[in-house]
């Protein structure tokens, strides 16, 4: 039987036996995308949350990310879901590419249940009441729109001791690791993956009779699912579109030619 990637990965995270504890520092937590530019690889951020005082701890099955903006928020990564690392410099930054959006929190501020369990009023929690978010809010873009299609993620992090750090996570096998040094993207290169699920669902709507259902299920499939880029899979739709268009323009004017010969051969007949 040929096992599939995931389930590779899933028991390569089994042989983890004990809580590793690696810790690191966290400046930004970014969601963005994958793609290239004159052949070479390049990460575009989509969303940054300012992480500046957040940590990122590997603990047993779960990647766990702590850290504050407007209000505390808490991601969990476990491990079956990370497809892969890479390990870049500059600057020094962990990129995860997931098989499933993460899961998001908002943390209960614990300044007054401290206080007030200082005092005996309550006893102290263990663990922070939290809130399940379908998304991670942000001041001018809209995380909720790409959660499911961006799985890229990127935690930039702290520079001190980042080569020993590294070599640890290495070290527990546990996930496929790479190192890359990813080019500075142009500045005329970013693109919106909004702006580009909108158009590419405006043009599912515009082609949706001239390409049977089961073909656009699919193509809606490579984006809702994040394996490709709306723009790459809306380029395709438009092409098949003109094919399509194309081998229908000939059959007509075969149709077209089939009919003019009949009627001439009539016309022959009836003047015999």
């Amino acid at each position: 039987m040929t096992k599939t990637p995931i389930a590779l990965t899933y028991g390569r995270h089994q042989q983890q036996e004990n809580d590793t504890k690696l810790v690191f520092a966290v400046h930004s937590f970014v969601c963005g995308f994958y793609t290239y530019t004159n052949n070479e690889l390049i990460y575009l951020p989509e969303i940054e949350w300012n992480a500046s005082g957040g940590i990122a701890k590997f603990i047993k099955g779960t990647l766990v990310i702590t850290f504050d903006d407007e209000f505390p928020k808490r991601v969990e990564i476990p491990y079956r879901i990370i497809e892969g690392i890479v390990i870049s410099t500059q600057p020094p930054a962990l990129t995860l590419t997931l098989w499933e959006a993460p899961r998001l929190f908002e943390v209960e501020d614990q300044s007054l249940t401290q206080q007030m369990a200082s005092f005996g009023i309550q006893p102290r929690a263990k663990t922070p009441p939290r809130t399940r978010l379908h998304e991670l809010p942000h001041s001018t873009r809209s995380h909720r729109v790409i959660c499911g299609q961006s799985l890229v993620y990127r935690l930039v992090v702290s520079s001190v001791e980042f080569a020993e750090r590294t070599k640890r996570l290495m070290d527990m096998d546990i996930f496929a690791i790479s190192n890359y040094k990813f080019p500075q993207p142009s500045v005329h290169e970013p693109r919106s993956l909004v702006e580009g699920l909108e158009s590419f669902n405006k043009a599912i709507k515009k082609h949706a009779e001239a390409v049977p259902f089961s073909v656009l299920y699919q193509l809606e499939a490579l984006v809702k699912n994040g394996f490709l880029l709306p723009w790459t899979v809306e380029t395709l739709l438009v092409r098949m579109v003109s094919k399509a268009k194309a081998k229908r323009g000939i059959l007509m004017e075969d149709v077209a030619q089939v009919s003019s010969i009949a009627h001439v051969y009539r016309s022959y007949l009836t003047t015999g």
